[in-house]
């Protein structure tokens, strides 16, 4: 209870980014821009987006540059180069892969990524950007996905269009792009502690309750298990830096609600469907540099935690005389990253003090680093 006390408190004291929103690349004459590997000019460049592609801005950095998410991809581009809106600068293209008949249209910019459909050659699709290493992030048929850039021939543009006009939801999602937001739900009660019953209507004949603490939480529809089925992911908490769901996953017997056993709650969450894994990742300050990252896997209807990686505020503990002294270092943070078993027991797999002094994005990409290593 105390531990749920301190992360309240952390919602309401820390400012900060608010939750990833979606934004639209703006390259201005060029129509275009680089996707950097860190926040400078001169980093390498993971890839080139036109005018138009829909991005998530994750956090804004110094120096005006703004982290996001593009499809599968993680960098950084400058926030003058983001949009509420944008004109659509796509190129148009046609698969022709002159080896065989068709390509396959995948999640990510791997051969070892999900299959998301087959196109036969000819088809009409367009492209929204190509990645360093020959892929090409394009729009067919409302779904985004990958296609071997060398598989794709240039075809007669069309007439511009707003990102409204082009970028509708498919019945399945890929796992970086926004959800389709589903119908809202009703008020039936409130809590003790002043949140809010809902009262959703699935659709097939269930209705489902939860608590949030918003008059008017976020309900979307996304496959967070991977099964190709659209799942139903409620925001229960929208705060300056954290916001935090619950999941809804579809079984033959209806909707039920995700156990998270061990995470207090599921905040920021990232989907890797490639890997498996649900991320959550609370922040609790300091630009970032303090956290709180869980790594869940399902089992079932629910989430196992597999990993945990905690960055806070060091404390050192001392004895003086007959007293216990607390003494906290504030511009040093304590890592730890445990792994757990099924059986919820935890190894400790790495440890260190990180000196907070000079932190920028390329030291807290190291320290998140951890939590994944040996696991992709």
């Amino acid at each position: 209870m105390k531990r749920l006390w301190m992360l309240l408190l952390v919602l309401l004291a820390v400012a900060g980014t608010a939750c990833a929103e979606t934004m639209f690349i703006d390259g201005g004459a060029a129509d275009e821009v680089h996707l950097r590997s860190s926040p400078v000019d001169s980093a390498s460049s993971l890839g080139v987006y036109y005018t138009g592609t829909p991005v998530e801005r994750l956090t804004a950095t110094s120096g005006g540059w703004s982290r996001v998410r593009i499809g599968s991809q993680t960098g950084y581009v400058r926030t003058e180069h983001l949009a509420g809106e944008a004109q659509l600068a796509f190129r148009d293209c046609v698969v022709n892969n002159t080896t065989s008949d068709w390509v396959n249209l995948r999640q990510e910019d791997s051969f070892e990524a999900t299959v998301l459909a087959r196109l036969d050659n000819g088809t009409a699709l367009q492209l929204m950007g190509e990645t360093a290493v020959g892929w090409g992030y394009v729009l067919w048929n409302g779904q985004r996905g990958y296609v071997v850039t060398d598989f794709l021939t240039a075809a007669a543009p069309a007439p511009r269009q707003t990102p409204e006009a082009s970028t509708a939801p498919a019945a399945t999602v890929p796992a970086a792009s926004p959800a389709p937001v589903a119908a809202g739900s009703s008020i039936v009660g409130t809590t003790a502690d002043g949140g809010y019953i809902h009262a959703y209507d699935a659709g097939n004949g269930q209705t489902i309750y939860f608590v949030a603490m918003e008059a008017d939480p976020f309900i979307t529809l996304e496959d967070v298990n991977f099964d190709g089925r659209a799942d139903i992911v409620v925001t229960t908490i929208r705060g300056a830096t954290n916001c935090y769901y619950e999941f809804f996953v579809w079984t033959e017997a209806g909707y039920i609600r995700a156990d998270h056993p061990g995470v207090e709650g599921i905040a920021n969450y990232i989907l890797h469907p490639q890997y498996g894994y649900v991320a959550s990742s609370a922040k609790a300050g300091n630009a970032g540099a303090l956290y709180e990252d869980c790594l869940m896997r399902w089992e079932g209807s629910s989430l196992r935690l597999v990993r945990r990686s905690t960055s806070e505020e060091r404390r050192e503990y001392r004895s003086e005389g007959t007293s216990f002294v607390i003494v906290m270092h504030s511009r040093q943070a304590s890592l730890t990253v445990y792994a757990y078993t099924a059986e919820g027991d935890s190894t400790l797999l790495h440890e260190e003090i990180v000196d907070l002094n000079g932190m920028d994005a390329e030291m807290l990409e190291e320290m998140k680093q951890h939590l994944w290593e040996g696991l992709r």
